[in-house]
Order: C-alpha cells, then structure tokens, then sequence
C-alpha cells in the first residue's frame, strides 16, 4: 500500500544495491507520522538550514537525528539529542555508528525535551522571558533620574 494518495506504485522501488527509494511527494500527515514511527533516527544532511522541522517532527515522534554541523543542529546536538558532522558520508556512517552504540541514550534525552514540547511548557517559558523582561526595565526606571524618565520613558 502506498503512503501517499498516488496511485502510481513507481513511487517507490528497490534500487540495485537493495536501499529503498521513496520518492512520494507530499504526504499527509498520518502518512509522514507512519514513516516516523517506522524509523529509528532521523538523518538530516542539509548543506543550509536555519532551522527544521524535520527535526522537530522527528524528537516529536521520538526520534533522535544526525545531522550536518549547522549551527541550529549543533545547538540540539549539544542537548543530547542527536549528533551533528561534516557533511561527508563517511561523518554520517561513523556517527550512526556513534548513535547505535549508545541509543538508549539518545532515547532517554529526546523523551525528556519531548516532555516540553506541549503548550502550557511553552506558556511558561513565555511568562518567565517577560517577567524577566519587566524586572529589568523596572530596575533601569529606577537608576534614570526623574528628568529623563519623562522624555525616554
């Protein structure tokens, strides 16, 4: 059965060196879900990106990643989530390697973000950004004399 609504079944084939080729376009959401949940990691050799959500889709199903040594991957990297490389294909291999030897690992540490990845976390973070925000511009109002609060303020 396909995953994707066409009925054409050339969207995927076994190539010659037995890898599975998926060329299916877009896909709905139960669909890409299926594939995630299907798969052990994700791998994201992007030679430019300034964020993913790939990558969120992946941690959201559970998934850990490796991925090119952006910035934005390394700053998930560095969590614990995935491992990010050069973007070569002997990096790649040698960081699944990486990644299966210590998967539960990487598991442990993609559910715990998960766990933050719902609305009221969000909320919360949002509330404590702003509250910090407030206290800062409450102490500059306090060392600004009374003159120039009257013209910045």
């Amino acid at each position: 059965m396909p995953l994707n609504n066409n009925s054409d079944s050339g969207d995927h084939h076994q190539d010659s060196h037995g890898l599975l080729e998926l060329n299916l376009g877009f896909l709905p959401d139960d669909a890409l879900s299926l594939l995630f949940y299907a798969s052990d990691t994700v791998i994201m050799p992007y030679s430019v990106a300034s964020a993913s959500g790939v990558m969120f889709d992946a941690l959201a199903h559970g998934l850990p990643f490796v991925a090119s040594d952006l910035g934005f991957f390394k700053e998930f990297a560095r969590k614990g989530l995935g491992i990010a490389v050069r973007r070569n294909p002997f990096e790649f291999s040698e960081a699944l390697k990486m990644l299966e030897s210590d998967y539960p690992h990487y598991k442990k540490e993609v559910e715990r973000f998960k766990s933050n990845l719902n609305w009221d976390s969000v909320a919360k973070q949002h509330v404590e950004i702003y509250t910090r925000i407030l206290a800062k511009r409450h102490e500059f109002r306090s060392v600004i004399p009374e003159t120039m609060k009257r013209r910045i303020l």
